[in-house]
């Protein structure tokens, strides 16, 4: 199994659109990861951002353990995407400069406000930990220069530079997985995840600005493999762009015993869609 791909969606209703994958090779033609490994670390895209013409992707950089689940994060990573209108295998991927810092997973769910790009990002992958966010100017990402951003650092200090020694303040403190996006029908941002990692629900919390207050978690699916032995349930992530519902929402299964029920049952390891219909006023449904 290749450590990550590329899919290109064509439509935006996931019952009707279409999907191609993409993945490299090695010289002597076998399947690889479309984004190469580096050394003993390999790659997972956590999101991405399109300005103009050019497209920044951010990639979580993991390493083996040899116990528990058998990763850890160790960074981030970035790249440029020169000519994302070609398809994938014309790609021109440049690797930009990151710093080493609190975000041991990865940047991820970028937000472009008022003509900067936000991106928050957690040390922990798998569990619950504080979700800390950073920012850049919109020309500076478009230029792929990533190496000085803006730290937020709670109500009383504000934004920081980089180099400050202010504390980075988190704006959730029990983020799983990150996926923030500005919702135009409420307008307030939304932040969707998995309640825990295993048996989870599907949960969601608002905020009017970015930097919170944020709500208390809201369950709004329980998913139907819940109480199905060893599952693991998790990445809930919403799809503004997508259309079909109100707002499409998916979230992927796997289990606690790997290998035994992969060979035993090969649609374990796929996304689930959620169509999340919003309740219409004086009604309660």
């Amino acid at each position: 199994m290749v450590r990550n791909t590329v899919a290109i969606q064509t439509g935006k209703d996931p019952s009707r659109a279409k999907m191609v994958f993409y993945w490299g090779r090695t010289a002597d033609g076998r399947p690889d990861s479309f984004f190469p490994a580096d050394g003993s670390h390999w790659f997972w895209p956590t999101d991405g951002i399109r300005l103009g013409d050019r497209l920044v992707l951010f990639l979580g950089r993991l390493s083996g353990t040899g116990e528990g689940l058998g990763f850890t994060g160790a960074g981030w990573r970035a790249v440029m995407v020169e000519n994302p209108d070609d398809e994938p295998p014309r790609w021109r991927v440049r690797p930009l400069k990151t710093r080493e810092n609190i975000l041991g997973v990865g940047a991820s769910s970028p937000v472009r406000l008022g003509g900067r790009i936000y991106a928050f990002g957690a040390q922990d992958q798998v569990h619950s930990s504080p979700l800390h966010v950073m920012r850049w100017t919109e020309d500076d990402v478009r230029k792929g220069n990533l190496l000085e951003p803006e730290w937020w650092a709670g109500t009383r200090v504000g934004w920081v530079a980089d180099s400050s020694l202010a504390p980075r303040w988190p704006v959730l403190e029990n983020g799983l997985g990150v996926n923030i996006h500005y919702d135009t029908v409420t307008r307030r941002f939304l932040q969707v995840q998995t309640s825990a990692f295993g048996a989870a629900d599907v949960t969601i919390r608002s905020a009017s600005d970015l930097t919170g207050p944020w709500t208390a978690q809201r369950m709004i699916y329980r998913p139907s493999e819940f109480y199905q032995p060893d599952i693991m349930i998790y990445a809930a992530v919403a799809h503004p762009e997508l259309s079909g519902a109100d707002l499409v929402l998916t979230y992927s299964t796997n289990s606690f015993r790997l290998f035994e029920d992969h060979t035993g049952g090969s649609l374990i390891y796929y996304p689930r869609f959620i169509r999340l219909a919003r309740c219409r006023q004086g009604t309660d449904r």
